[in-house]
């Protein structure tokens, strides 16, 4: 076999290959089973859902102030079961920065600032939680975001208040008839 002909073979498989990796040829299959939003569209996030994990908000233009590395920029996205935000890094060796928190970790949420707060970071959300960890996101006035990003964890991390049922028992999986199905007490007589 030719060397040149391999060479070009083996170019044109690196070139196929590295195609299959561009955003507008990836399988979007999460993304069309689960969060299909607003006028249908399609949302690509990062992680994987759990069955009957559903998204619920999803902003674009959050802050997410980090205590060890400053403020950082980045997509914030609620579903049913938790809220993940994920930083777009300036650069590319620059690992992102994720907060990945289950809805039932939450034990508070406050609006902190207010129309007449100044300052970069002074409008927008804190959350505590019961592992101890406080969350806060920083929104823009102008695009009223703070409002949805509420009201969409106030209904889902506390369902009960709002005439809801908890995730866990939303979604548990079907218990037999009698409870003890693998077993037959009768069985080694």
């Amino acid at each position: 076999m030719d060397p040149s002909a391999s060479l070009a073979d083996k170019l044109a498989s690196k070139t196929a290959s590295s195609n299959s990796l561009d955003s507008s040829s990836k399988s979007s299959s999460l993304g069309s089973k689960h969060g299909g939003g607003e006028n249908g569209i399609i949302r690509d996030t990062p992680f994987g859902y759990l069955e009957g994990e559903e998204d619920q908000d999803q902003k674009n233009d959050v802050t997410y102030v980090c205590p060890y590395r400053g403020p950082v920029f980045g997509a914030l996205t609620i579903t049913n079961y938790r809220l993940y935000f994920r930083s777009l890094p300036l650069r590319d060796q620059e690992p992102p920065v994720v907060v990945d928190v289950p809805l039932g970790v939450i034990a508070r949420v406050e609006k902190i600032g207010g129309a007449t707060s100044r300052g970069e970071n002074s409008y927008g959300i804190e959350i505590f939680c019961k592992d101890m960890r406080n969350l806060r996101f920083a929104h823009k006035q102008q695009n009223h975001s703070r409002r949805t990003v509420f009201e969409k964890l106030q209904a889902n991390a506390f369902p009960l208040s709002y005439s809801g049922r908890l995730f866990a028992f939303a979604h548990a999986a079907a218990n037999s008839v009698n409870g003890n199905g693998g077993w037959d007490g009768l069985g080694g007589i």
